[in-house]
């Protein structure tokens, strides 16, 4: 601590979690200008750019199955040291950092289409999802934006399917929403207020009180 080696630690592991999370997103799906880049780099005018994004797609899944850390992926564990036990923890060897599965999607939520899709119609619809995480969410919650600035309802998730002849997807509740004690924004706070899915733990939305309980960054 005197020497700053836990700032530091601290500092590197969120811009990690940042840089693996842009990396997830760009390689999962290709941005046209990534794939000409690639392409330029190749010299070969015989591989089209759908073979690049598919190529891309896959060797990045295959990465990730490997053990290459993704806060995206399926297997995705977010830690948290939990500094406060006691160090008799540690002569008994049990772990100091609780690790939960990413199972939860958060879909930011403006007042009209809260009322009448999310709550009126037990669906969301139009989402972007990255097509290998759609069979570890299990749950589905709504961040309602300004005023309310607070995730305030979740439902289990019946499927997920694709949503007309978009990339986009619809997810289908099997029950009705329901209402949870408000997670919070807090103002300047270190999560700012989201505005596209995000991807969590059922197990950390059932304990946060506000949005730095329940995100890493």
């Amino acid at each position: 601590m005197e020497k700053g080696v836990l700032d530091v630690l601290a500092k590197e592991t969120f811009a990690t979690g940042k840089i693996r999370k842009a990396l997830d997103g760009l390689f999962s799906d290709p941005p046209n200008p990534f794939v000409r880049l690639v392409r330029s780099k190749i010299v070969d005018d015989s591989i089209k750019p759908a073979q690049i994004k598919s190529v891309l797609t896959k060797l990045w899944a295959a990465a990730s199955a490997l053990g290459v850390p993704s806060l995206a992926s399926p297997t995705a564990l977010t830690v948290a040291s939990d500094v406060t036990k006691p160090r008799g923890d540690q002569e008994r060897g049990k772990k100091l950092d609780w690790v939960e599965k990413v199972d939860t999607i958060i879909v930011p939520a403006q007042e009209d289409g809260f009322k009448d899709v999310f709550m009126g119609e037990n669906r969301w619809y139009a989402i972007r999802i990255q097509a290998r995480m759609i069979s570890s969410i299990k749950y589905i919650a709504a961040y309602q934006v300004a005023p309310v600035s607070a995730v305030t309802h979740w439902a289990p998730v019946r499927n997920i399917e694709p949503w007309e002849n978009t990339k986009k997807f619809v997810v289908n509740f099997a029950q009705p929403p329901k209402e949870i004690q408000h997670i919070k924004l807090i103002p300047k706070g270190r999560v700012k207020a989201p505005q596209a899915p995000r991807y969590a733990s059922f197990n950390r939305l059932t304990r946060a009180r506000t949005l730095d309980d329940l995100f890493l960054a």
